[in-house]
């Protein structure tokens, strides 16, 4: 019985052997550690509830319930107010520097990372908050833009384009 392969699948058969129907490999694609990443994303998911559930639970031991309750609910409130008021002031910010004539992608950027620690801060839990209280800092947000900086660049770079 011969099959009928459709026109997708031609280029991965070989000349010679298409009537017989059997395959080639298909050539390996390059990744550069893209999947790597990838597949830790599913284990940071399911680690960091199992790890704020913990916290939770030290915590709740050490000071009790409320005060663990209480905790998590200022750290919301301050992640509220952080985001209401870095909106503004990063579109101030933004617009002067482009008035300017500077570049304003650092400006985005640790307005983009104030956003993020908000962000954190109001999602319960305490590893979440301490990370959001990090990024809070100006040295951890500075050395994080550097870090970045260089990431984009190279990521520009290998994809053909061009950064300031």
């Amino acid at each position: 019985m011969r099959h009928n392969h459709s026109n997708q699948w031609q280029p991965y058969l070989s000349e010679g052997t298409r009537a017989s129907g059997k395959w080639r490999q298909a050539p390996k694609q390059r990744t550069n550690g893209f999947n790597l990443r990838i597949s830790f994303l599913p284990l940071l998911f399911l680690a960091l509830p199992i790890a704020e559930i913990a916290g939770f639970v030290i915590v709740g031991g050490k000071i009790g319930a409320l005060a663990t309750i209480g905790l998590v609910l200022a750290s919301t409130i301050a992640g509220s107010l952080l985001i209401r008021h870095q909106g503004f002031g990063v579109m101030t910010k933004v617009r002067t520097e482009m008035d300017a004539g500077r570049d304003p992608s650092a400006q985005l950027a640790r307005g983009a990372m104030m956003v993020f620690a908000a962000i954190l801060l109001i999602i319960p839990g305490f590893i979440t908050s301490i990370l959001g209280l990090l990024f809070v800092l100006p040295p951890v947000r500075d050395t994080a833009w550097r870090y970045l900086k260089k990431r984009v660049a190279a990521w520009l770079e290998a994809s053909g384009l061009s950064y300031g």
